[in-house]
């Protein structure tokens, strides 16, 4: 039979997750600071733990980091695609003004010009 180290083999219903045993132990965590996880873990020569546990925060903590400046950088990029086509939509009615009036009369301009002959 197959377990993971620190399982009980006997374990009822009173080592469940739901059990005082259980609640108990996650209590005694919470009231833990950092420098009494430190001792427990040197105490017991699990430096190697402590070590893996120590890279795994940082290495979390590193990935959140650049999560976030990868977001600032999506929505940076986002806003200047909007800028540029809001510059684009506002150069091309401007060059559609311009061509129009350069041409002289349009089809919308023959016929006042026609009365003001």
């Amino acid at each position: 039979m197959h377990r993971r180290t620190g399982t009980v083999t006997n374990a009822g219903a009173s080592y469940g997750p739901g059990s005082a045993v259980h609640r108990f132990a996650l209590h005694r965590v919470r009231e833990t600071s950092m420098s009494d996880l430190i001792r427990i873990f040197s105490e017991r020569g699990d430096l190697a733990h402590l070590a893996l546990l120590l890279w795994a925060a940082a290495a979390s903590a590193a990935l959140t980091l650049t999560l976030r400046e990868l977001s600032a950088a999506s929505r940076r990029f986002d806003d200047f695609v909007r800028e540029l086509e809001r510059f684009n939509r506002r150069a091309a009615r401007r060059m559609a003004s311009e061509q129009e009036s350069d041409h002289g009369p349009t089809s919308r301009n023959a016929g006042r010009a026609a009365r003001r002959k």
